[in-house]
């Protein structure tokens, strides 16, 4: 294809990929002189990779642009079926069992396959309730309402995908589990 150095995109840097959801994708675009630059497409439309290939003296037209293969695109954002109103972030605390309950700190995430009755203890020192399974009548979800905590059920894989300690952001009102910083938390990170 011309205009596109080996026809193919190339992350934005080497070992770095791009979240799920981010829109940005950094093509390399080879001029008529045969220079090569990098340009970067935000916001899903190649208003801005049109803009880099006219800088750079092509007049090829812009490349399409693709995501990241699969493999290299790290799971961010987690979705489920919003049970409970309200959002909240975290450190994520994965309980697999009765032996992970004292291990539990208040304020952390709880994460876990389903609330077990044996459990409805530490749900009022939660943050926020992450379900693997269930909806809005699960047990856990029905007791994060109680405690008006923000709860998110039926996250796919939320067990594995997710470790104890990560940080996450609850959104209870859209189902959305957050891993990683935010940008509300780059405030916080730059003092």
């Amino acid at each position: 294809m011309a205009g596109v150095a080996n026809g193919e995109d190339q992350p934005v840097a080497p070992g770095v990929s791009q979240p799920a959801g981010d829109a940005g994708v950094a093509t390399r675009v080879k001029s008529n002189e045969g220079s090569v630059a990098t340009a970067a497409a935000a916001g899903g439309g190649t208003g801005r990779l049109a803009e880099a290939v006219a800088r750079t003296g092509t007049d090829a037209p812009a490349a399409t642009e693709s995501p990241a293969p699969p493999s290299a695109v790290s799971a961010r954002q987690l979705t489920g079926q919003p049970a409970g109103p309200g959002l909240a972030r975290g450190p994520a605390r994965i309980v697999a069992g009765s032996a992970d309950l004292a291990a539990f700190h208040p304020g952390d995430v709880l994460v876990c396959d389903a609330v077990d009755p044996n459990m409805t203890f530490i749900v009022p020192l939660a943050a926020a309730v992450v379900e693997r399974r269930g909806g809005m009548l699960i047990h856990g979800a029905i007791i994060a309402r109680e405690y008006g905590l923000p709860c998110v059920t039926g996250v796919v894989d939320a067990t594995r995908r997710i470790r104890t300690g990560d940080r996450l952001t609850v959104d209870g009102y859209l189902g959305i589990v957050t891993v990683g910083p935010t940008a509300l938390d780059q405030e916080n990170v730059s003092t």
